[in-house]
């Protein structure tokens, strides 16, 4: 009785597969190599089609040497959660003896790795389950006919789900900005449910040049003249489906600076006299700069002023050690040097004394140091 109702059960089985339309509708035909496989981004449950007799011999990964792929067709299909065990019921197989019917596989990419494997052939319904799907992920899977066998077959989604669908919308872009011109930095948003595939974009596209994309996150190295404002995007995707949603980050790119001195002159020997230098910048300000006093960093001065001028009271040869936009470490370049120098005026004079009631006295002075020509400033000491 029991033998009986398995042969009525399977009979019924093949009565159903023959009526049923295969493959579906909306359904491709299965590949005869795996980088042929159509991926089937609608349910995988209750998919059916014919191994057909291409009798390519190959190697069946995940089985060793003693089993290999005669008949083999292939497609691939959408993870819809972690877990997912799948049934495979092969029938109306023509093959002979213990070579008869189906084995097959699932794998992670064209060769592996191998998420499950059924080596030897049978024409009974077997299973193929994982644990460590990637939700949104495209699997391969392949059904050989031993020996080269022509079976039909259908299969039955036990656990699991495979049917595709968009991924998550993508979070907030996080990264700085501003940034300096120059250098790179890195960009990313969490890792979004059900997306392999991340489309980064960046408007316009000279200011930087993207790496590392198609993933959560981005390498953006700025080019070293850069300056204004970006926009950096994400659209995500599976296989299957995309994400209609953008996400974007404006981002303000500021040029590297520069600072330039100019200027000198000369302090007078007990003379609280001052000396004006002049610092011209380019980039965008606010600027910091620290000034030098012969070779030593003075106290550094912040300044939106363009030019800036700088007073100074001691001698030696000003020059600038660094400068930078306020509050961003975007080190510029520096050119320039003023030299202030310190000069003592030693007049002397010889005294020519007026004849009694004569208007005929004179006084030579002479003077030593400094450079001429000298400017005089004569006084009668009337108060």
């Amino acid at each position: 009785m029991r033998n009986l109702s398995i042969s009525f059960l399977a009979l019924i089985c093949t009565v159903q597969f023959a009526f049923a339309q295969c493959p579906p509708p909306g359904f491709p035909q299965s590949g005869n190599t795996c980088p042929q496989a159509p991926i089937l981004c609608e349910n995988l449950d209750g998919y059916c089609n014919t191994i057909n007799n291409n009798n390519q011999q190959q190697s069946f990964p995940g089985c060793g040497g003693n089993f290999v792929l005669n008949n083999d067709e292939w497609f691939a299909f959408y993870a819809g959660s972690t877990t997912i065990t799948i049934q495979v019921t092969p029938s109306n197989c023509n093959g002979n003896g213990f070579n008869n019917g189906l084995q097959g596989g699932i794998y992670n990419g064209c060769g592996g790795p191998v998420m499950d494997v059924q080596c030897p052939c049978s024409t009974q319904p077997f299973v193929l389950t994982a644990t460590n799907y990637v939700i949104g992920q495209i699997y391969w899977f392949v059904l050989d006919g031993c020996a080269g066998a022509v079976c039909d077959y259908s299969i039955d989604v036990l656990a699991g789900s495979t049917v595709g669908a968009p991924p998550n919308s993508p979070g907030d872009i996080t990264g700085p900005t501003p940034v300096c011109a120059g250098s790179t930095y890195t960009y990313a948003v969490p890792v979004v449910t059900g997306a392999t595939i991340y489309n980064w974009t960046l408007t316009p596209p000279g200011l930087g040049t993207m790496s590392g994309g198609n993933n959560q996150d981005v390498n953006v190295a700025w080019g070293a003249t850069a300056s204004g404002t970006a926009q950096l995007c994400l659209m995500v995707a599976n296989a299957c489906y995309p994400n209609p949603d953008t996400v974007c980050q404006t981002i303000t790119v500021i040029p590297k600076p520069t600072a330039t001195l100019t200027g000198g002159g000369v302090i007078c020997t007990g003379n609280s006299t001052t000396i004006d230098l002049t610092v011209t910048f380019t980039g965008t300000g606010p600027w910091e700069f620290t000034p030098t006093l012969n070779g030593s960093p003075q106290t550094p001065i912040t300044t939106s002023n363009n030019p800036y001028i700088m007073t100074v009271t001691q001698t030696g040869t000003w020059g600038i050690a660094d400068v930078y936009p306020v509050g961003l470490n975007c080190p510029g370049t520096t050119s320039g040097t003023a030299v202030v120098t310190q000069v003592t005026l030693s007049p002397t004079s010889t005294n020519v004394a007026a004849t009694c009631g004569s208007s005929n006295g004179s006084i030579n002075l002479s003077v030593s140091g400094g450079n001429t020509p000298y400017a005089y400033n004569w006084s009668n000491g009337v108060i």
